[in-house]
């Protein structure tokens, strides 16, 4: 005998249904959400803020200790400044839209010159790899995967540049690689970021 063949309504109604994310955009990647209104985010901001509370307080005991003489740095700035791109990062990740991009480019820029300042990677490179950061970063929100992946590829290309054109060839090897790993350790990360955020 056959046997009925279930329609095609009923089949869909078989399937699991998959619920959207909390960073889902309905209205489009470059809308706005209140962040303030996805439980999401309050989730993890009380999360974060018990966590700073913990290292606030152990920078705060590490004071008192070093008023007493001991010759230690104080960690109240570290931990003040995490605390502060953490929480700006987080709100910009749930609201999307143009406010992840300025935050993103101004963590990539900040994250960049002290890499260079570290390294002391010279102006022409830094320079380089801030811009191809910044365009990448701007770039994420309406382009696909594929043109996303070769931007590594670009800024090693354009860096490669610099010392055919200024000359300045003794030791390049050095720079162009420094340059480059702080690309892929600053720059790109928020260029994916928020192509992901807007995908």
């Amino acid at each position: 005998m056959w046997r009925k063949q279930p329609s095609s309504e009923a089949a869909a109604s078989l399937l699991p249904v998959q619920q959207p994310s909390p960073l889902c955009d309905p209205d489009g990647p470059h809308m706005f959400h209140n962040p303030i209104q996805n439980s999401s985010f309050v989730r993890v901001a009380l999360c974060l803020m018990a966590a700073f509370l913990i290292l606030a307080a152990g920078a705060l005991h590490r004071e008192r200790r070093r008023r007493r003489g001991a010759m230690e740095p104080s960690l109240i700035p570290p931990v003040a400044t995490a605390a502060g791109v953490t929480f700006a990062l987080l709100f910009a990740i749930f609201a999307g839209g143009l406010v992840l991009v300025g935050v993103a480019a101004i963590i990539a820029a900040q994250g960049l010159n002290e890499y260079a300042r570290f390294t002391h990677l010279g102006k022409p490179y830094i320079a380089v790899t801030q811009l191809c950061s910044l365009t990448g970063i701007s770039a994420s929100i309406w382009a696909s995967l594929r043109f996303i992946s070769l931007f590594p590829f670009a800024t090693f290309l354009f860096l490669t540049l610099v010392p055919i054109v200024s000359g300045r060839v003794e030791h390049a090897h050095r720079e162009v690689s420094t340059a480059i790993f702080g690309y892929i350790l600053i720059g790109f990360p928020m260029t994916f970021m928020v192509f992901i955020r807007t995908a």
